[in-house]
C-alpha cells in the first residue's frame, strides 16, 4: 500500500449514495454521504486488461485517508462525472485505503 501525505492529495471527491423516496413518492435523488481530498488515477488500457476488464470502461483508483463509510453501494463523484464503486481496500492499520470506481456517466 503507498505511504499518503497530505501534499499527496490533490484531488477533491464527493461519495454520494441515491436517496430514497421523498415525501411524495418521487425518487430522492443523490445525497451527499461525505467529501475527501484524495489521490485520482485513471488506469490506462493496458492496466485494464490486466484485470480482465473490457477495454470501453473508465476505472480510476482512488488513494485516500481511511473511512468506514466507504462502502461499494455508494458511487464517486470526480471530474464531472460519475463512477460506481468496485471494490475497497483498506490498508492493515486502516490509515489509508485504494478505492477502485468504475465510470456509470459523464
Amino acid at each position: 500500500m503507498p505511504r499518503i501525505n497530505a501534499s499527496r492529495l490533490r484531488h477533491y471527491v464527493e461519495l454520494v449514495t441515491t436517496g430514497g423516496l421523498n415525501e411524495y413518492g418521487e425518487p430522492g435523488g443523490e445525497v451527499l454521504v461525505f467529501d475527501a481530498r484524495a489521490e485520482v488515477q485513471v488506469k490506462s488500457g493496458r492496466q485494464l486488461a490486466e484485470f480482465g476488464t473490457v477495454l470501453t470502461s473508465e476505472i480510476i483508483t482512488v488513494l485516500m485517508y481511511h473511512d468506514d463509510r466507504a462502502t461499494n453501494d455508494l458511487n464517486i463523484k470526480w471530474n464531472g462525472g460519475k463512477y460506481e464503486i468496485k471494490h475497497v481496500a483498506p490498508d492493515t492499520v486502516e490509515q489509508s485505503m485504494i478505492v477502485t470506481a468504475e465510470r456509470v456517466s459523464k
